[in-house]
This record gives structure tokens, C-alpha cells and sequence, in this order.
């Protein structure tokens, strides 16, 4: 279903950008800057963990840093950049 949702998501923008919206550019820009801020507060987030604890096990018996490593290549909005690469 999420697949579903991002395909029909990915074909509204493209139909939209091509069509020249300065306002649904201007939303797609601001989710950008958003995926950027949350990618570097990740990276930062498992440095600060990797000082304080290393690679013991994390809150809740978590992975620790393990896990937040495989977080830092997350994309919080997978359709934009998907679009970006179509544009």
C-alpha cells in the first residue's frame, strides 16, 4: 500500500513541476531542506551516542549505534528524490 502511495505521489509531482508550479516547487524545496536538517541531526545524534556509550547496547536494549548507523542513509521523502531525478 505504501508502494501504491508513493507511485501515485511521484506521478502527481512530476505532473505538476512540469507544468511549471512555483508553489508545489516551493513545497517540494522546503521537504528537501527538511530531509537535510533531519539527516544531519541522525549523523550528529550517533556521534554524540558513540561518545557516551560506544557500541554497547542502546535505550530499550536497542542496537545502540549500530542501529542509528543504519539510519543515517534514510531518506525521510524517498518520491522527491526520486523526482529529482526524473527532472
Amino acid at each position: 500500500m505504501v508502494h501504491q502511495f508513493h507511485e501515485l505521489w511521484f506521478k502527481v509531482i512530476i505532473d505538476e513541476l512540469q507544468r511549471s508550479s512555483v508553489a508545489l516547487h516551493a513545497v517540494a524545496e522546503f521537504l528537501m531542506d527538511h530531509n537535510g536538517r533531519l539527516a544531519a541531526w541522525r549523523y550528529q545524534h550517533m556521534l554524540m551516542v558513540g561518545r557516551q556509550i560506544g557500541r554497547r547496547a542502546g535505550t530499550s536494549s536497542s542496537e545502540g549505534i549500530a542501529y542509528l548507523d543504519t539510519t543515517i542513509a534514510q531518506r525521510f521523502y524517498p518520491v522527491l528524490w526520486r523526482v529529482r531525478s526524473v527532472l
